[in-house]
């Protein structure tokens, strides 16, 4: 009679790895300012252009190639979140120093009184 091979091992799995990250608390944003901007949009997403602008200073030990800020426009005096954006800021930063940027965003912002925030929610490793 016939003797069937042995059956090889099955392959491993590959294991991906997620990327690394930095904990958005070692990212420090000082001296943001926002204005509006002349330039606007003629298709898409019709919401005036303005400029976020400001200096990030690293406080982790590794180099960061990159960050990402979250704007919220807030209404006065209630504070309610009237609009939103995420801002990806691709530059390095060495451990300790600062850098500085400057972005375009597309918001809304209310007729009435309001405020901006804006919180460091992700920074990615170089």
């Amino acid at each position: 009679m016939f003797q069937d091979a042995p059956k090889s091992p099955p392959p491993a799995a590959k294991v991906i790895a997620s990327p690394p990250t930095v904990s958005p608390f070692f990212i420090d944003v000082v001296e943001g300012k926002l204005q509006r901007s002349s330039a606007f949009r003629i298709d898409g997403d019709l919401r005036p252009v303005w400029i976020v602008t400001g200096r990030v200073r690293n406080l982790s030990d590794v180099e960061i190639k990159s960050f990402s800020l979250k704007i919220d426009i807030l209404s006065k005096p209630s504070s309610d979140l009237v609009d939103e954006a995420i801002l990806v800021v691709d530059t390095d930063i060495l451990p300790g120093a600062v850098g500085s940027f400057s972005r375009e965003i597309q918001i809304l912002p209310p007729k009435t009184p309001w405020e901006w925030t804006c919180d460091p929610i992700k920074a990615v490793p170089k």
